[in-house]
C-alpha cells in the first residue's frame, strides 16, 4: 500500500468553482490523503505540493487508487499557463493521457522544482478514497501485483460459474440457476469496482446501468437461500421476509436504473438484509437442515468482507489491504463454499435416491408376499369347495338314478353351483386385471421417476404423483372391497345387529366424502324424517350408505345434487326405507338388473373418469339381505339414478 500525507481540502458545494478560484483560497481544511466521500452532490478539490530535492528530473505518478469516480481532474501552473488534465469514469480510457484503470496521472518535475498539484473529483457513490504521490516503478510494481490478484479472483470466479453451469445443464433445477446468476452479478460487480471496466466500456451511462448487478445479486441470492434452506416449511414468517426482501432488491434494481443515486439505498439496506439471510442459516442449523453448515461458513465470509467496507467508511477500521480487499476474499470464500455445498448436495441426492429405491423394493417385495399369500389361502378355499361340490355332484348323480323325484332339486343344486362358480370366476378375473392394471401403472410412474426424475419440471412431477396417489387409493377401495366380499364368502363377517341412531351414520359417510364432492361441487341435502334408530350391524350399514354415496358422487357431474331421504316403509311397519338420490347420469334399463349380481357385475368410468372396483352394490345387496331387507334401483338415462334398500326399525 502507498504511503498517506496530508492534504488540503476545499469542498465545492454549489460545483461552480473555476480553477483561477480554488488558487486564490488560502485557508482550507488539512485532511488525510485517504478521504471518505460523504455527498454525490458536490465537487471535492485536493491540493498539495510536490518537492523534487534531487539535482536531476524526475517522473512522477500522482491520482487515486480507486476507479468509480465520475471525474477526476488535474490542474497545475505550467509556463503557458493552467495545465489540464481530465480523467475518471466520464473519459474513456484511449482519451486518457495515461491508460490506466484509475484516474492517475504522470508529472515531470525539474531537479529542485516544487508544484502545487490541484485534483479535483466528482462522484455518484460514496466512499473511502485514497490521493497517492509515488515514482513510476513504485506505482507499476503495486499495480502488477493487484492485476495479479483481481485476474486470479475473476479466472477461479469464472471456473467455478463454468462448472455450476455444467451441473445446471444436467440436474436442471431453480437452485443452480440462482446460485449462477448470482455468481455472474459479483463477477460483473467486481469489474466494475476494480476498474476494469473502463477497458471495454466507455458509455457513462452504461458503466452506471451495471451497477444493478449488486442488487441482481442479492435478489437471487435471496432466493437461492430460501430454496437451498426452505426455512418456510418450519416458520412461515421467515419465508414472507424472504420474499420481502427479494422484492426490495427487484425494486432497487429499477430505481437504480433510473437513477444511479438510488444506489445509496442499496448500500444502506445490504447490510441488514444480509444479516437476516445469515439469521435464517442459523435458524436452519437449529433444525438441522442439510447444508446449512455450508451456508453459515459462506454468508459469515461474505459479511465478513461487507463490514469491512462498511467498517473502513465509517472509520473504526484502518485501510490496509486486508480491509481494502476483504471483500474480494469474503466473495470468493461464499462462492467456494455454495459451489461445494451444491456439489455435495447432489451427493445427497445420490444417497436419497437409493435408500428410496430400497424401500421400494422391499415395499413391493412386502405387497407382492401379502397377495401371494391371501390369493394362496382363497384359492386354498375355493378348492376345498371346489372338491365338496364335485363330491355334492356325485352324490346327487347317484340320487338321480335311484329317484327320479329329485330331479328339481338336482336342477336347483346346478343353478346354485354355478352361481358360485361365477362368483369365482369374477374373484379371479378382479385380481387378474383389477389389481394387476393400477399396479402397472404405478410402477410405470415410478419408473420413470426413478430414472428421469431430472428431466421433468415440478409440474409434470406433481402430476406423475397424482396419478400414483390416485392408483393406490383405487387399489386401496378394491382391495378393501374384496376383503369385505370374500369374508362374507367364507362367512366370517359376523351380523351383530343393535340399536343404532341412521343419521350420525349418513352423517360420517358424507364428511367422509365431502372434499371429493367439494371438488365436483356437489350439494348433498340428508332428510330422516321420523326414523331416528334402527335395529342394524352399524358396520354394515355404514359399508352399505359409503358405497351408494361414493357412486352417486362418481355419476353425478360437477354441480350436481344427491338426496338422501329415510321414512317408514308403507308395505310394512316394521322396516325403514332409505333412498339415496342423484342428478348423475343414469343408468340403462338393460344393466339395471345388473347392478347387484356379480356374475353379470360390470364398472364405469365416473364423470371424472373415476375407477370403480365393480363390487360395491354387490356387497351392499347382500349385507342389506343380512338385515332381512331388499334392495333396487331406478333411473332414467341422463336424469340421474335412485337407491333404495329397506331395513328394520328399532
Amino acid at each position: 500500500m502507498l504511503n498517506d500525507f496530508e492534504v488540503g481540502l476545499i469542498i465545492d458545494s454549489n460545483r461552480n468553482l473555476s480553477i483561477d478560484q480554488i488558487s486564490q483560497i488560502r485557508e482550507m481544511e488539512l485532511v488525510n490523503s485517504r478521504f471518505t466521500i460523504t455527498s454525490i452532490e458536490e465537487d471535492y478539490w485536493f491540493v498539495f505540493n510536490i518537492e523534487n530535492t534531487s539535482t536531476q528530473s524526475i517522473e512522477q505518478i500522482v491520482g487515486f487508487d480507486e476507479a468509480f469516480m465520475e471525474s477526476a481532474d488535474l490542474y497545475y501552473r505550467s509556463d503557458s499557463g493552467w495545465h489540464y488534465e481530465q480523467n475518471g469514469v466520464k473519459q474513456p480510457i484511449n482519451k486518457r493521457v495515461l491508460k490506466n484503470r484509475c484516474p492517475v496521472f504522470q508529472l515531470t518535475l525539474a531537479a529542485g522544482e516544487t508544484k502545487t498539484v490541484f485534483l479535483k473529483i466528482h462522484s455518484k457513490f460514496t466512499g473511502v478514497i485514497g490521493v497517492f504521490i509515488a515514482d513510476i516503478s513504485e506505482f507499476a510494481k503495486q499495480e502488477q501485483l493487484k492485476i495479479m490478484g483481481y485476474w486470479g479472483y475473476f479466472g477461479a470466479s469464472i471456473a467455478i460459474l463454468l462448472y455450476n453451469l455444467f451441473l445446471l445443464f444436467f440436474i436442471r433445477e431453480r437452485l443452480y440457476l440462482y446460485y449462477i446468476i448470482n455468481v455472474f452479478c459479483i463477477i460483473i460487480f467486481t469489474f466494475l469496482y476494480s476498474g476494469f471496466s473502463s477497458y471495454l466500456i466507455s458509455d457513462v451511462n452504461l458503466f452506471y446501468d451495471l451497477h444493478v448487478s449488486s442488487s441482481v445479486m442479492g435478489f437471487f441470492l435471496t432466493l437461492f437461500t430460501r430454496e437451498l434452506l426452505k426455512p418456510q416449511l418450519h416458520k412461515k414468517w421467515i419465508g414472507t421476509v424472504l420474499n420481502a426482501i427479494a422484492w426490495i432488491y427487484a425494486i432497487l434494481s429499477v430505481l437504480i436504473l433510473v437513477d444511479i443515486s438510488y444506489y445509496q439505498l442499496l448500500v444502506v439496506f445490504a447490510m441488514p438484509s444480509m444479516l437476516f439471510l445469515l439469521f435464517t442459516g442459523i435458524y436452519s442449523l437449529r433444525k438441522k437442515t442439510p447444508l446449512t453448515s455450508f451456508y453459515i461458513v459462506a454468508m459469515g465470509a461474505y459479511l465478513l468482507g461487507l463490514f469491512m467496507i462498511a467498517a473502513v467508511t465509517m472509520g473504526w477500521l484502518p485501510f490496509n489491504s486486508v480491509t481494502r480487499y476483504g471483500f474480494l476474499f469474503g466473495s470468493f470464500i461464499e462462492l467456494s463454499v455454495f459451489s461445494l455445498a451444491l456439489a455435495y448436495r447432489i451427493r445427497l441426492l445420490q444417497e436419497d435416491k437409493i435408500v428410496y429405491q430400497s424401500e421400494l423394493i422391499e415395499s413391493e417385495k412386502s405387497i407382492k408376499s401379502k397377495l401371494e399369500k391371501q390369493v394362496a389361502l382363497r384359492t386354498e378355499d375355493l378348492v376345498h369347495i371346489t372338491k365338496k361340490l364335485k363330491a355334492s355332484n356325485e352324490e346327487l348323480a347317484l340320487q338321480i338314478q335311484e329317484k327320479n323325484n329329485v330331479l328339481d332339486a338336482l336342477k336347483e343344486s346346478e343353478l346354485e353351483l354355478k352361481a358360485i362358480n361365477d362368483s369365482k370366476d369374477k374373484f379371479f378375473s378382479i385380481i387378474a386385471h383389477d389389481l394387476k392394471s393400477p399396479f402397472n401403472s404405478i410402477l410405470g410412474f415410478l419408473d420413470l421417476l426413478m430414472d428421469r426424475y431430472g428431466e421433468y419440471n415440478e409440474k409434470q412431477r406433481l402430476e406423475m404423483l397424482q396419478s400414483i396417489h390416485s392408483g393406490a387409493n383405487h387399489t386401496y377401495s378394491l382391495l378393501e372391497n374384496l376383503l369385505i366380499w370374500s369374508r362374507t364368502q367364507i362367512g366370517k363377517i359376523e351380523y351383530q345387529p343393535q340399536s343404532v341412531e341412521l343419521l350420525p351414520i349418513i352423517t360420517e359417510t358424507i364428511m367422509l366424502f365431502k372434499q371429493y364432492a367439494d371438488e365436483k361441487e356437489i350439494s348433498i341435502k340428508v332428510e330422516t324424517g321420523q326414523i331416528q334408530n334402527v335395529m342394524a350391524d352399524r358396520q354394515m350399514v355404514s359399508t352399505i350408505v359409503r358405497n351408494i354415496i361414493s357412486n352417486a358422487i362418481k355419476f353425478t357431474h360437477t354441480g350436481g345434487k344427491i338426496h338422501i331421504n329415510s321414512a317408514a316403509s308403507h308395505e310394512n311397519d316394521r322396516m325403514a326405507v332409505v333412498t339415496i338420490q342423484d342428478s348423475g347420469v343414469g343408468v340403462v334399463p338393460e344393466n339395471l338388473e345388473k347392478l347387484f349380481c356379480i356374475s353379470n357385475g360390470i364398472s364405469t368410468l365416473g364423470t371424472n373418469n373415476e375407477k370403480g372396483t365393480g363390487l360395491g352394490l354387490i356387497l351392499c345387496k347382500e349385507f342389506v339381505e343380512l338385515h332381512g331387507g331388499e334392495i333396487w334401483a331406478e333411473s332414467e338415462v341422463g336424469k340421474g339414478c335412485v337407491i333404495h334398500f329397506t331395513i328394520p326399525l328399532s
